[in-house]
């Protein structure tokens, strides 16, 4: 069975050809901005032909499809995220909630949202979640949890992570008549904390939509409140300087922003800002490296176009493209799996075990092992630019 992020990176590669096919493919829409000033080029013209060649896994799909993938493939190795037992179906009769017990509405989201953080929104538009919007503010509670949800490939069976983050509503927008109802609400949030899920009560209800999760849950609080960590939190914080000081000298394409370097903290009260910064600056790692396939894919496609022994005159199979030009095809493919795996495990584990982690001193530890990770790449990367620049252009070796 694949690895969740060679999956996931199999899916964001076909997210990468779907986008570039919409962009080469944009002279021929009817809704492309200006279209009069566009041409056909031979490039657009191999792209109408090129995708019924691609292989089954490389078609096009909806970009939408990639994020809710990254949520599916998250894996269950320990250490990792922690789900809970898969949604049982079968129950027929919503469960009772424990005397005295917190019970929350859930509404599962893909997506890296952290504590602490505000202006969150959503929009609103399936019937089981204006339900909800509608049933918090009448009851005054404003409140409901976020947590991670991902699907067994297998099985098909669906789990919701055990730790999530508690929205609270503030504000909500009816634009109904504004999208003729194809959208009720335009809400506004911040993230307030956490809770544990300790079970749903209604499982059902997630396969036949008839209504929206409601789960028993609990704070999630530190169990180290009242530990003093200042030397670990400094020893971050310098981790987090020096990575900074490496990425300038190894003139990276990604870097943190210097403001932001310079206000770096992580104690307690603030930490979740330093974590923000993180999942920035692995966002822009990945969305750097989903260009460069785009650039490279390009490339091909227009030495292809060039080729005047390959003719596009009619829809033709992958095997009949050159061979030098599928070998490179599938090069880059494995390049990219390869490249982004690392970051997507990031993005979809690592913020997540932060998230349910149940100390100050864990999540300093983990943030510290994340830095540690990315200075020994750029460290190797810094190695390799110095022995090049060793040798001036037109020297050579006495």
């Amino acid at each position: 069975m694949a690895s969740p992020a060679s999956a996931y990176a199999r899916r964001m590669r076909t997210c990468l050809f779907a986008s570039l096919l919409a962009f080469v493919w944009s002279p021929f829409h009817p809704f492309c901005c200006d279209h009069r000033i566009l041409r056909r080029t031979p490039e657009s013209q191999l792209m109408a032909w090129l995708t019924p060649m691609l292989p089954r896994g490389w078609r096009g799909t909806q970009a939408k499809t990639c994020a809710r993938a990254a949520v599916a493939d998250t894996g269950e190795t320990e250490p990792g995220p922690r789900f809970l037992p898969a949604l049982d179906f079968s129950l027929t009769t919503d469960l009772e909630p424990s005397n005295g017990s917190l019970v929350l509405p859930c509404f599962p989201l893909g997506g890296d949202y952290l504590p602490n953080s505000k202006g969150q929104v959503l929009n609103i538009f399936e019937p089981r979640y204006r339900k909800m919007y509608n049933d918090i503010l009448l009851s005054g509670g404003r409140r409901f949890v976020v947590p991670p949800i991902k699907q067994d490939e297998e099985s098909g069976a669906i789990h919701l992570a055990e730790v999530g983050v508690v929205f609270y509503l503030d504000d909500l927008q009816e634009v109904s008549e504004q999208t003729d109802d194809q959208v009720k609400y335009v809400c506004s949030h911040s993230i307030v904390s956490r809770v544990r899920l300790k079970r749903v009560l209604n499982p059902r209800a997630f396969a036949d939509r008839s209504t929206y999760l409601r789960v028993e849950a609990e704070e999630l609080v530190d169990t180290d409140d009242s530990a003093d960590l200042t030397d670990l939190e400094n020893q971050v914080r310098e981790a987090i300087l020096e990575l900074g000081d490496l990425q300038r000298r190894a003139d990276a394409e990604v870097k943190f922003a210097d403001r932001a370097i310079e206000q770096v903290n992580v104690t307690r009260s603030v930490f979740w800002e330093a974590v923000s910064l993180w999942d920035q600056y692995t966002a822009g790692l990945l969305q750097h490296r989903q260009q460069k396939f785009t650039r490279d894919v390009q490339l091909k496609i227009q030495e292809l176009s060039k080729d005047p022994n390959f003719q596009v005159s009619k829809p033709a199979g992958f095997d009949e493209l050159p061979l030098k030009i599928r070998k490179d095809l599938v090069a880059l493919q494995q390049q990219f799996e390869e490249e982004v795996g690392p970051l997507v495990k990031q993005r979809t584990n690592q913020v997540q075990e932060l998230i349910q982690s149940t100390s100050h001193f864990q999540r300093l530890s983990l943030l510290e092992g994340l830095v540690a990770d990315e200075k020994k790449r750029l460290g190797a990367r810094l190695a390799l630019k110095s022995l090049f620049e060793e040798k001036a252009p037109g020297q050579s070796e006495s």
